[in-house]
């Protein structure tokens, strides 16, 4: 069984913005107090700090809030959700924005779900399958209200496929043949289920077998499965459990347990390219797959790659390079250890 610490990565939109925030609704004291939480569009910021610091006092040190926040840590839960107050108000100015003009809303029911999924843990870890708040809190509670066409200020305020564009007015993502400006690994350009490809068209992700150059390319319950040695890749079914994979994004856990390298035993690798070794005779160092400096076949003189016999008939003896991925990499089991704190804090410092 393979496990990993739950942690918040890449940019943080408003449904993870939600379930980060509920995750550090957990109580890790084992007490009977739970934090009481009903979130409306005028106490947004308040409910969240409510939560922040309940996680907080409860899974963190002192030195842990104080490292991730920069600012000394309160000597109170009211002094905590005091400054948290602030700290979210600072940085969710554009959700309150919208919130208070009545261009942006909040689902009351689903943000109520979310949270009861959370608030059934007792513990600062959790070890665990299946978290229940993977599903319930996927979705934001927060939709904007509005339309393609008319006036904004933030992202937020805009309804369905649609963003604030660079003139303040909502727009929709381009449809399938429209062209595209390529942005960053992971931004959002086209409309949704869509890709901006090399012709800066909007074209639809690729399915099982087609071909790809990276993820982005493929839909999200697929891998681009790419060959460096020839150049192509297909987008391919992520695997199970105890299947052999180079990588965590193969995997359908996105977990794969690597090997180690022969010649130390402790480096991480998934297969022999990834190790180093040391040549018998010069001690030079390579690579698995490489080979070694040799000796001509009839005249023992040093010969490599770069270096050929010229005598006739004769062939350099290379040796090979004792390096090598020792065991079988595999995908792991789905598990995680939730870490209530960790997951707190990280969300906080995106936020």
């Amino acid at each position: 069984m393979s496990h990993k610490t739950l942690v918040w990565k890449g940019v943080l939109t408003v449904a993870t913005l939600w379930a980060a925030a509920f995750l550090m609704a957990v109580s890790c004291d084992n007490g009977d107090d739970k934090v009481s939480v009903d979130v409306s569009q005028d106490n947004f910021c308040s409910e969240i700090a409510e939560v922040m610091c309940e996680n907080m006092f409860d899974c963190c040190t002192g030195l842990q809030i104080e490292a991730a926040l920069g600012i000394e840590i309160s000597t109170d839960r009211k002094g905590c959700r005091e400054d948290m107050t602030l700290v979210c108000e600072k940085k969710h100015a554009d959700i309150l924005y919208a919130l208070d003009k009545g261009t942006a809303s909040i689902n009351a029911d689903m943000a109520d779900q979310c949270l009861e999924s959370i608030l059934v843990a007792d513990s600062c870890f959790l070890v665990t399958s299946a978290p229940a708040y993977v599903e319930k809190c996927k979705n934001s509670p927060i939709a904007g209200k509005r339309s393609p066409g008319q006036d904004c200020l933030y992202a937020v305020e805009c309804s369905g496929d649609a963003y604030c564009g660079g003139d303040r007015v909502c727009r929709p993502y381009p449809l399938q043949g429209a062209k595209c400006i390529p942005g960053d690994v992971g931004e959002k350009v086209c409309a949704t289920g869509l890709f901006c490809n090399a012709e800066q068209k909007c074209q639809p992700l690729r399915g099982v077998g087609q071909s790809c150059s990276a993820a982005e390319l493929c839909n999200e319950t697929l891998y681009c499965n790419y060959d460096l040695d020839t150049g192509e890749g297909q987008c391919s079914l992520k695997k199970d459990a105890g299947t052999l994979c180079k990588g965590d994004e193969q995997c359908s856990s996105n977990e794969c347990t690597p090997g180690v390298c022969s010649n130390d035993g402790t480096k991480e690798c998934y297969d022999d390219s990834a190790c180093e070794g040391t040549c018998p005779d010069t001690g030079a160092a390579c690579t698995g797959g490489n080979k070694c400096a040799g000796t001509c076949s009839t005249s023992d003189n040093f010969c490599d790659d770069d270096t050929p016999c010229t005598g006739t008939g004769e062939t350099c003896n290379q040796d090979d390079c004792p390096a090598m991925c020792i065991g079988n990499p595999v995908c792991g089991d789905d598990y995680a250890i939730v870490d209530y704190c960790a997951i707190g804090l990280a969300a906080v410092d995106m936020f």
